[in-house]
């Protein structure tokens, strides 16, 4: 039969003065007094429509007066997002409900002589409720808070369960924090573990802000509606790619990143096109095929036809461009690109940076099957050099990547000093800067030190540079307040890498390693506290736990180090070695591999044998399995050494530079994340436009004229090589 649509328009319905949305009180979404408590309600009007006939279809024909109301009813995306709604939850925890307090403890002084026990502090001052210390609390971003003497006292002593004292409320609540678990917490049994130290909820008065209260005055204190950075008027933008972005709580990570991938060529221009013909030949559900929401959202963003002014009121037609456009609502997109993930399945706000990798590396494994993959204008290599400082021999070794990361040569300042002006060539000569590191030479046989840098291999079509804002400082999470300098066109020239030169001698192919093996501590005996520490840091459980056993369980931050000094190495997420050392082997004894995983990886244009190989090495897990896949691409799945490939994933990455094609760049968007922290802020993108190079801004659905983009203050940046 022939394809049908059905095209549903939906128009606001006019609420009273009344109904209008109430002052947020709460860090919550979707919750009585949190963000979106009012939901908008609309009215609907629905059209069939046949795609091959190209003309409207009687909806009272056959069954479609069911068909059309089974659709209306059904639970759509916007419906179940209702249900994810988020809230700062607070939960206990084992160490707060098998808390131990020890004998002899102090009873305190009133709260007007209490202060900290390293230092004269009297406020934001933290009770441990296994000894009674009362420490300071951490030192914040901005210079504010205490000086870490509390957390200092959890790291010497190991009690892990701390209270806020000026937050106790007769009711028995209070702020409580668990330092092994690095998050706010609640203790079931509060009113008896105070009062072994004297205090008596009842008669105690709360004096200071608890953290969620905190959290909101910072969340509220930042004008995400400012008009352009100097104070001038917003003058919006209507029309083909100028469609903004609605807000679903906490997604600004998502529609800044989406804006300026889509508005690169090789995404417009597949997904526009896979628009116009994938739905007619699609064979799965609509929200769960990638390739019908990428093409749906091409069309939202690039058509123009969602991208109009709003409306005087929902009664009128009348337009008013000073109103703004409503912009399209990717809910779909939102929960399949996240489904399944830990993070990105939630609702709670995320790194752009994070989304984008997670976007690029999503896109890849569904296009691999299709021979056409867009983001192959992202892909170069990197050229890794080591030296070994007493031999002089070198090794050379090609790294695949998407993006590259760039520390900022500066310090943590606090918000209310001028921030530095950095320029890029700077942040760009510490990425290129030689490393010394620890090294066992296989050609001299000795324990020395190892000189290591990158450099630029091959060059991307299009350049993706992530500015390191985000540090730790002191155990605690900050934002740089800088600002960077960077020129309209980048040379990367003195950052290319040229290979082996006359003089030198290679080392042995066979010293990968900066060290010899350790002796590893078995898995079992990892700190699962220092695991959580460092997974909540943003790195992976493989790499925490064999950080932990390289390292002899001596700590989170040790295990940070190690980590640091091996970011580079594409093996540090691998399966995790086996308590002797070795790496899980595929081999015939092991698990049965299931022939359904393998048809669903053949699916993806894998071969059998590469299927078979990639399952046996991961245990039968199907995402590690992809995982491994793609980071093994020249791998045929033989056991014997596979022959030189001429696939595409065989090819080098990116272009090299020659006299024709020098790698010089020219920006055209960036991301920033505004705020004052890691903890609250927005992430906006500005877009160069391509036809007469002015800045447009895009903040969620507004769409807007940039005169003067704030690109020193850019987190994550797209460059575009000049002339290809």
């Amino acid at each position: 039969g022939h394809p049908l649509v059905l095209n549903i328009k939906r128009s606001p319905v006019q609420k009273n003065e009344e109904e209008r949305p109430q002052k947020i009180t709460k860090v919550a979404i979707g919750k009585p007094g949190g963000a979106f408590d009012a939901p908008e309600e609309y009215n609907f009007e629905t059209l069939v429509y046949c795609l091959q006939c190209r003309t409207e279809v009687d909806a009272t024909l056959g069954q479609l007066t069911a068909v059309i109301e089974a659709i209306m009813t059904a639970p759509s995306a916007a419906k179940q997002d209702e249900l994810k709604s988020w809230e700062n939850e607070v939960t206990d925890c084992p160490h707060t409900r098998d808390l131990r307090q020890v004998e002899g403890a102090p009873q305190l002084a009133a709260k007007a002589l209490a202060h900290c026990g390293n230092c004269d502090l009297h406020s934001n001052l933290w009770l441990c409720l296994s000894c009674g210390y009362l420490g300071c609390g951490r030192k914040n971003y901005d210079g504010s808070g205490g000086n870490n003497h509390a957390v200092e006292h959890f790291q010497s002593s190991g009690h892990p369960v701390v209270c806020k004292l000026g937050t106790i409320t007769p009711e028995g609540t209070a702020d409580i924090y668990c330092y092994t678990c690095d998050d706010s917490r609640l203790d079931p049994h509060l009113a008896k573990h105070l009062q072994y130290f004297g205090i008596n909820v009842s008669t105690v008065e709360k004096t200071e802000k608890s953290t969620a209260e905190i959290e909101l005055d910072r969340n509220l204190s930042l004008n995400f509606n400012e008009t352009t950075e100097d104070g001038q008027k917003l003058v919006p933008l209507f029309g083909p790619a100028f469609t903004g972005l609605k807000n679903l709580g906490n997604s600004c990570y998502m529609a800044s990143v989406l804006q300026c991938v889509f508005a690169l060529p090789t995404f417009s221009k597949r997904y526009t096109a896979l628009f116009e013909q994938h739905p007619t030949q699609c064979r799965e559900q609509p929200a769960a095929c990638f390739h019908c929401q990428m093409g749906k959202l091409a069309d939202g963003l690039l058509s123009g036809r969602f991208s109009r002014a709003k409306s005087t009121s929902a009664a009128s037609d009348t337009a008013d461009s000073s109103q703004g456009q409503e912009g399209i609502a990717p809910r779909m997109f939102k929960a399949l690109i996240g489904k399944d993930h830990p993070e990105f399945s939630t609702m709670r706000q995320q790194d752009a940076y994070e989304f984008f990798q997670h976007l690029m590396k999503v896109t890849q494994q569904k296009e691999f099957a299709q021979g056409v993959d867009p983001t192959a204008v992202f892909e170069f290599s990197l050229q890794q050099r080591l030296q070994c400082t007493h031999c002089k021999k070198v090794r050379y070794s090609p790294a695949k990547t998407s993006e590259i990361s760039i520390p900022i040569p500066t310090k943590v300042t606090d918000v209310d000093t001028p921030p530095p002006l950095v320029p890029l060539a700077d942040c760009l000569k510490e990425f290129a800067a030689d490393e010394a590191i620890e090294f066992h030479c296989p050609s001299c046989k000795q324990q020395t030190v190892a000189s290591k840098n990158q450099r630029f291999e091959t060059f991307p079509d299009v350049l993706v540079m992530h500015a390191r804002r985000f540090v730790y400082a002191d155990w605690v999470p900050r934002k740089l307040n800088v600002l960077l300098d960077v020129p309209d066109v980048v040379d990367l020239t003195p950052y290319e890498g040229h290979g082996l030169q006359a003089g030198e001698t290679i080392l042995p192919e066979a010293s990968v390693s900066a060290a010899p093996a350790p002796a590893m501590l078995p898995e079992h005996q990892v700190d699962p506290s220092a695991v959580d520490q460092l997974t909540a840091m943003g790195f992976g459980r493989n790499a925490a736990v064999i950080a932990l056993r390289a390292t002899n369980n001596q700590g989170a931050e040790a295990a940070m180090n190690w980590i640091f000094e091996r970011l580079d190495d594409p093996s540090l997420n691998d399966p995790l070695p086996s308590e002797s050392g070795a790496a899980p082997q595929a081999s015939a004894g092991g698990p049965a591999v299931s022939e359904e995983s393998i048809a669903m990886l053949a699916d993806m244009g894998f071969t059998n044998a590469q299927a078979k190989k990639a399952l046996k090495n991961t245990d039968n897990n199907m995402e590690r399995a992809v995982e491994w896949l793609f980071s093994h691409p020249d791998d045929t799945g033989e056991d014997r050494p596979a022959a030189a490939s001429s696939s595409p994933a065989a090819v080098a990455a990116g272009r090299p530079a020659d006299a024709a094609h020098p790698p010089k760049y020219r920006l055209v968007g960036f991301i920033t994340h505004k705020g004052p922290s890691v903890h609250c802020g927005h992430y906006v993108a500005h877009i160069r436009r391509p036809e007469d190079g002015q800045w447009v801004l895009f903040n969620d659905a507004k769409v807007a004229l940039a005169p003067n983009p704030p690109i020193g203050h850019g987190y994550l940046y797209f460059f575009s090589r000049v002339g290809v």
